[in-house]
């Protein structure tokens, strides 16, 4: 076990919260207890199988997006860590309308789906994949605003959610006293044919290109604080999260949209 009174360099400024450098170490831990365990025999059903080696599901947050940006316009690198986090809290960030991130999702295949749950060729239809973007969120007292970024999938995939059938749009801007990464839940499935080249959204990601742009806010968004309206064209993107659309990524919630109003994702 680890603690703040023990181990303050892994812990946020509020002493109860993990910082980058504490779920490394207990990510790090985790593996190392998972390798040493015996692995349990299979189940019957599935005798004379080999498990899957992709652990279906992949988690890309702070210096790990790095990895996969396939393209930036107007999103620099950025810290959002206070001068007395003691550790970076990276991210991407665009401060004008327009901008754009994208980012190259690599979806894993269906067929590692656990052993036993199998997708049916009607049931990959159905469940498909999720994909899941972390924005960073703050309240009216932190300036500039945050404001409003639209998330669109190209390339190999396309991508859905279910609070805008034909626009995916997400609102930085919270009534919370606290500055937070929230998710924005999609559902995603691959394309039948294989990626367009000249799909100029793809920028060059031969995966599921996942792109997110930053939006105008119109004058009554900022009117709804009672202040004189500001512009609200920030934007930060923290996480990225992609796999199978089962049990291994139904933990990424939406408590903050649903608060908000809005349905489960």
């Amino acid at each position: 076990t680890i603690d703040a009174n023990s181990s303050a360099e892994l812990f946020s400024l509020d002493r109860i919260h993990l910082n980058h450098a504490g779920h490394a170490f207990v990510g790090g831990e985790l593996l190392r207890m998972f390798r040493s365990w015996h692995a349990p025999p299979p189940p019957h059903r599935a005798k004379g199988r080999e498990a899957p080696a992709a652990t279906g599901v992949s988690c890309h947050l702070g210096e790990d997006l790095q990895g996969i940006v396939s393209d930036a316009q107007g999103f620099n690198r950025t810290d959002y860590a206070s001068k007395h986090a003691g550790a970076p809290k990276i991210g991407y960030e665009a401060r004008e309308a327009g901008a754009a991130l994208t980012l190259c999702a690599q979806l894993p295949s269906l067929s590692t789906a656990s052993v036993g749950h199998q997708f049916s060729r009607r049931d990959r239809r159905k469940h498909g994949h999720m994909i899941a973007v972390g924005f960073q969120t703050s309240h009216a007292r932190v300036l500039p605003l945050f404001g409003r970024a639209r998330v669109s999938c190209h390339g190999a995939c396309e991508c859905s959610c279910s609070w805008a059938p034909t626009d995916c749009v997400f609102d930085g801007l919270t009534n919370r006293g606290v500055s937070v990464t929230q998710f924005v839940r999609l559902t995603a499935h691959l394309n039948a044919s294989s990626p367009d080249a000249a799909d100029v959204d793809a920028r060059g990601c031969l995966g599921c290109a996942v792109r997110i742009t930053s939006i105008e806010a119109t004058e009554a968004d900022g009117a709804e604080l009672g202040k004189q309206p500001q512009p609200r064209h920030r934007v930060g993107v923290r996480a990225l999260i992609a796999g199978v659309n089962d049990w291994r990524t139904s933990w990424v919630g939406n408590y903050w949209l649903a608060r908000g109003g809005l349905k489960e994702i």
